[in-house]
């Protein structure tokens, strides 16, 4: 009875604690859990369950172990939220698999994505022929964009993310830095006041900022 007792607890404890930390690290869907975000949370899930098997081990020093990595993780987060590049280093990069009609069987081979798995995205977002794709994005959660072509040419494309110039974004709208930078000049602002900015209408457009 007292190691049943003891077991509850534990498990009511680690329970309200887990729940503490993944509130403190903030609201994401599990479709949205990057690699090392579900790996984490598998860490965090295992430290727990071992805890509360084994009432023989003091649950304190896992406590402790659960809240450092809690704080590391809101650390980390900071620094991805401040910067991209340092974000795109633990995230890693999205995959363009199709532009404009033209598949990449390089990108797909290197992400182990085959045609049938397209095909059968292709159907989920009623669309047809590949030929009717403007682009087609397999991002970091593993889960794949589609965005058939609209009826002004090239869907609209982020080209400024957290003040970093999105290089690859260049290369799919046909734009160049000297664009952007002109662009920025326009708009009276520069780079390091940007957090976002996308290609619309032949423009860079950036939402007003709000606290």
């Amino acid at each position: 009875m007292e190691v049943f007792l003891q077991t509850l607890g534990r498990a009511v404890l680690f329970y309200f604690l887990i729940a503490f930390i993944m509130r403190f690290l903030g609201k994401k869907e599990i479709a949205q859990l990057t690699i090392l975000d579900f790996v984490i949370a598998l860490m965090i899930a295992d430290i727990a369950a071992v805890t509360i098997e084994d009432v023989n081990k003091s649950y304190w020093p896992i406590a402790f172990t659960l809240l450092t990595m809690m704080v590391m993780l809101r650390t980390i987060s900071y620094f991805k939220m401040k910067s991209f590049p340092f974000r795109r280093i633990l995230d890693g990069k999205r995959s363009v698999i199709v532009h404009k009609g033209r598949l990449r069987l390089n990108t797909m081979r290197k992400n182990t994505y085959t045609i049938s798995d397209l095909i059968m995205q292709m159907r989920n977002n009623q669309i047809n022929c590949i030929s009717e794709i403007s682009l087609a994005i397999l991002e970091k959660n593993g889960q794949l964009s589609l965005f058939a072509t609209p009826s002004e040419g090239m869907v609209a494309l982020p080209v400024i993310i957290s003040g970093s110039i999105i290089s690859e974004n260049l290369e799919l709208l046909e734009i160049n830095k000297e664009f952007v930078e002109q662009e920025l000049i326009r708009l009276n602002t520069s780079l390091k006041k940007t957090p976002y900015a996308s290609y619309k209408n032949k423009q860079l457009w950036i939402p007003e900022v709000v606290e």
